[in-house]
């Protein structure tokens, strides 16, 4: 699969799952410890990468998925998956603190090779793919030397 296709599907997921966050910001949202009381989902998470995978499954049904609140769908071997953070800032998010992001990468024999962030709430996109640099809102993005 080509590399423009993928980043095309990261965007699309990563956006359409902030897009969940986005209705949801101001609800107040149930809250579950996973092992610590910083380590916390809520339905809000569960809600987003849903939204997330159901663009990632539309592409290509049968692709191996690792995502922080399912785990793997797929086959937890495969060379080829993507990888998906639907709330990434769960606790500022539930606490109405405007930083939290989606993130959302596709992975090839153990390089990330496509890979899109979306903040929601300020509506930055940033994307970068491998041997092409990245972006931010359709910017190229310079790093110093």
């Amino acid at each position: 699969m080509k590399q423009t296709r993928l980043l095309e599907v990261a965007i699309k997921a990563a956006m359409k799952a902030g897009t969940e966050l986005q209705t949801r910001y101001d609800e107040q949202l149930r809250t579950t410890a996973k092992e610590s009381f910083r380590d916390i989902y809520s339905e809000a998470d569960q809600a987003a990468e849903e939204q997330a995978l159901a663009v990632l499954q539309a592409h290509d049904a049968g692709i191996t998925i690792l995502s922080e609140e399912r785990g793997y769908t797929g086959a937890a071997d495969a060379e080829d998956y993507w990888v998906v953070d639907a709330l990434d800032g769960t606790v500022n998010y539930v606490h109405h603190i405007p930083f939290f992001s989606v993130s959302v990468a596709f992975v090839s024999k153990g390089k990330a090779v496509a890979s899109a962030i979306y903040a929601p709430l300020v509506d930055d996109i940033y994307y970068a793919s491998l041997g092409h640099g990245a972006f931010k809102n359709q910017r190229k993005q310079q790093s110093s030397d």
